[in-house]
């Protein structure tokens, strides 16, 4: 009996895997919003680790070959999976669906596991995970969207929801699911992190009696120093480039220019919740005895408020300086990980397995109406993706660049005269004969150095920024081999290897953990 149970558990994972991933199944791939910025994305960091460079900070191909820190800004480390399929031969669509399949998995399973924790109930967590997994928002994020930093985000909500609950009402005996969920966060999109730390405040602030516990609040001062040495990798770059120069930052109109009506949270082709969750919510009238439902009517309300945010209703012009999250809509994640808990709380006490149908057959019947929706968006082609200056919002471009005159990466400008050049990757080399100002086709982030190359030793020239925000590089010696490449920072280096014994302290004190359970 057991292992029937167990059959149907996995054959149900299963159906909620293949349901997500339905619209990969399509020869070609929904074009999302910003899917052609991502690819870009993943094919840069292929190209860098064909050429060895294991942690790259410029993207070579984008513009033209001139170059763009996105990765100064933007943390590519969860793009390795399909850089490597793509390093390998598969093609970058595919080396993308199976990138997308693998995420709705750990969302999965994330989701389930945080259910679970809280709920104590297997099959209720599960339909919970799917109810996730497959709700609207996050597969609007995912396809039509195209939004791979916070459909990566979506994945480790849970997480720290799961952590709060560990302090709040345990021993807090378990402050890795605050540090993976937040570490999460920071790797993936900053935004959602802004978002979940303002979330963990306000949780912490309405039950400051269980807070201020000397033991747990160590606890979570160790958690969060370690979380921010684990990703010293982005964070302390980030820092150093924002600290030396200005960014071309998106700035967005009023946040309560893209709040939503209230048809709008329900509309199918619109970033709510749709038709389905308020459905599903409907049992919660089914449980007469409300002491057994506490904590899932707490979470329901922390929902029903958090989606209540995405609204044009919300004084958003009161706390917009202070909150800054360029679309309301963002709130639906917290909002559906809230109304998940609810509802694997909700099934758990009503233990009826009729529930359980209605509930996924209602699942079942929202992803095909999507998928019903989706397929009037534009299917894409391999080649679709063949444009360099596809660069989303272009934040991370330095203030002040006019990219319609980065076309013409091919030679160095000295003097109004055309140098030619020879280009390697993140390098360029060419033959200086007079001394000067010589204009570098690549755009200007700290890091980039020049040095003469005489065979013996190398003499660093000074690194300069010119108009349009172009590197120039002052040559110092007639008829020299100049060599013009990207060695980054002192800051980038330290980093990697503070991350790097970060996780390695990490990975020796589980270990230690689990075999002395200390």
């Amino acid at each position: 009996m057991r292992k029937k149970y167990n059959l149907q558990f996995i054959l149900l994972f299963i159906l909620i895997i293949i349901l997500a991933s339905i619209p990969l199944f399509h020869n070609q791939i929904v074009l999302g919003d910003d899917l052609s910025f991502h690819i870009l994305r993943i094919r840069n960091l292929s190209e860098s680790l064909k050429h060895f460079d294991l942690f790259p900070k410029i993207d070579v191909l984008t513009l033209n070959g001139y170059g763009y820190g996105s990765n100064l800004m933007y943390p590519n480390i969860f793009l390795y999976l399909p850089a490597i399929l793509h390093v390998l031969g598969l093609d970058i669509v595919l080396s993308y669906k199976i990138f997308v399949i693998f995420i709705h998995v750990i969302t999965c399973l994330i989701c389930y596991y945080t259910c679970y924790k809280i709920s104590n109930g297997k099959y209720a967590s599960l339909v919970a995970s799917a109810i996730y997994t497959l709700c609207q928002y996050r597969m609007l994020d995912v396809y039509s969207r195209g939004s791979v930093g916070e459909y990566l985000a979506i994945t480790f909500v849970p997480l720290i929801v799961l952590g709060v609950y560990d302090y709040l009402f345990d021993d807090f005996n378990n402050p890795h699911y605050l540090g993976v969920g937040f570490w999460g966060l920071m790797m993936s999109h900053t935004i959602s992190l802004e978002i979940m730390m303002a979330v963990t405040i306000v949780i912490f602030l309405i039950n400051y009696k269980k807070v201020f516990i000397k033991e747990k609040i160590v606890k979570l001062c160790i958690t969060a120093i370690i979380v921010l040495l684990a990703s010293a990798i982005y964070l302390f770059p980030m820092l150093e480039q924002f600290l030396f120069y200005k960014f071309n930052v998106s700035h967005t109109a009023g946040l309560w220019e893209y709040g939503m009506s209230l048809k709008d949270l329900f509309n199918m082709n619109k970033y709510g919740i749709g038709i389905i969750v308020p459905l599903l919510l409907i049992i919660r009238f089914f449980i007469r005895d409300r002491r057994k439902v506490v904590l899932g009517d707490q979470c329901l309300v922390a929902g029903l408020f958090a989606l209540y945010m995405t609204t044009k209703y919300f004084p958003w012009k009161l706390i917009s300086k202070i909150f800054v999250i360029q679309f309301p809509w963002r709130m639906n994640a917290v909002a559906m990980v809230f109304f998940a808990i609810a509802i694997a709380i909700y099934l758990k006490n009503i233990n009826n397995k009729y529930f359980y149908y209605l509930e996924m057959s209602l699942i079942i019947i929202s992803v095909v109406l999507f998928n019903q929706s989706l397929q009037q968006r534009f299917y894409s082609t391999q080649s679709s993706f063949d444009d360099t200056c596809v660069l989303g919002a272009g934040e991370w471009l330095p203030e002040g660049t006019n990219t319609s005159l980065l076309t013409d990466s091919s030679h160095v400008i000295y003097d109004k005269n055309i140098i030619n050049m020879e280009k390697n990757y993140n390098s360029i080399k060419f033959v200086a004969k007079s001394t000067g100002k010589y204009d570098i086709p690549l755009l200007y982030y700290k890091g980039y150095v020049a040095y003469i190359d005489n065979g013996e030793k190398k003499e660093y020239q000074e690194v300069c920024k010119k108009e349009n925000n172009l590197v120039c590089v002052n040559v110092s010696k007639e008829n020299s081999r100049v060599v013009v490449k990207y060695e980054g920072t002192l800051i980038q280096k330290v980093s990697v290897w503070v991350t790097f014994v970060t996780f390695i302290y990490i990975i020796m004190y589980f270990v230690k953990k689990s075999r002395y359970n200390v």
